[in-house]
């Protein structure tokens, strides 16, 4: 049997494989996000409140999709 070097398996990511794979995971992203917010705002029109908390939320929303876009492109 041939021996399979594990460690070298390992620092091979479908990033590192397919790098054309980076930018649809980042548009990808960008698309829930922008989804998230459309559905939001659908909402607060169905609700017709006027309140500045929503706004925080897509803004920690949004932090969270970025940190989760560099954790993936390391």
């Amino acid at each position: 049997m041939h021996k399979v070097n594990k460690k070298k398996i390992m620092n091979y990511t479908i990033f590192k494989i397919f790098p054309h794979y980076k930018i649809l995971y980042i548009f990808h992203n960008f698309m829930l996000v922008f989804v998230i917010l459309m559905e939001k705002e659908i909402e607060e029109k169905k609700n017709e409140k006027d309140s500045p908390v929503p706004f925080i939320n897509l803004f920690f929303l949004l932090i969270f999709f970025y940190k989760r876009i560099l954790n993936y492109l390391k």
